[in-house]
């Protein structure tokens, strides 16, 4: 009897637990930096534009005989929640009419049709930076993260698939969010992925060469 209660219990559906919720809360706090200082020129400058390629909140994740589906396992309203989050701890999120919208397309958000103990989520997001003024995309980044939960985080199968979930999106915007905060800089025109353009060519006499003057 015993056991046919605790298979009971690993089989039945459910929800995150609040005791998960307070663990996977505490998790992305403490994937947040300092926030940036006042005369960034990300502070309070940045909003949450769209996000391609999540669930949305009427679809089910699961599969033919309940087994877990290997795709669309983010959903976008709350991954956009981890998103504005995450740029709300770094003072980087307008409140209103902010310079920058962060764009983001979920690729991949996919765990192994077959789950015993741990629950695995692998995911890659490309979230983009567009100027608003000009439409212009300023910057660009591909972000891969895995998210983890295990039976010391719950008995409840389903239960480790949602803290799986929410772990993957915590640790995917966290990684975003800093990579935009260190590798952003407008004052060098920074390209997509980050990177400042290529420097002029340079004559021998340390001059801008003929070409780069005449524009050629």
């Amino acid at each position: 009897m015993r056991y046919l209660i605790v298979v009971l219990l690993l089989l039945l559906p459910g929800c995150v637990s609040d005791a998960g919720y307070e663990r996977l809360n505490a998790f992305s706090a403490s994937l947040t930096r300092e926030a940036v200082p006042e005369d960034s020129p990300l502070y309070n400058a940045v909003e949450v534009g769209e996000i391609l390629g999540g669930r949305r909140d009427s679809d089910s994740y699961t599969g033919a005989g309940g087994m877990i589906a290997t795709r669309d396992l983010f959903k976008t309203s709350s991954f956009k929640e981890y998103l504005s989050g995450a740029l709300e701890r770094r003072g980087l999120l307008a409140a209103d009419g902010g310079a920058y919208l962060v764009e983001a397309d979920i690729k991949k958000a996919q765990t192994p049709s077959f789950i015993f103990n741990k629950a695995t989520v692998s995911s890659e997001v490309i979230y983009q930076l567009v100027e608003k003024e000009t439409g212009e995309v300023v910057f660009r980044d591909s972000v891969e993260a895995v998210g983890e939960a295990s039976f010391s985080d719950s008995l409840i199968q389903p239960t480790r698939i949602g803290l799986a979930i929410g772990y993957a999106q915590a640790e995917s915007v966290k990684v975003f969010v800093n990579a935009l905060v260190d590798n952003f800089h407008p004052d060098l025109e920074s390209g997509p992925d980050g990177a400042a353009p290529e420097p002029a060519p340079v004559s021998d006499q340390g001059e801008p060469s003929a070409a780069e003057e005449t524009g050629s």
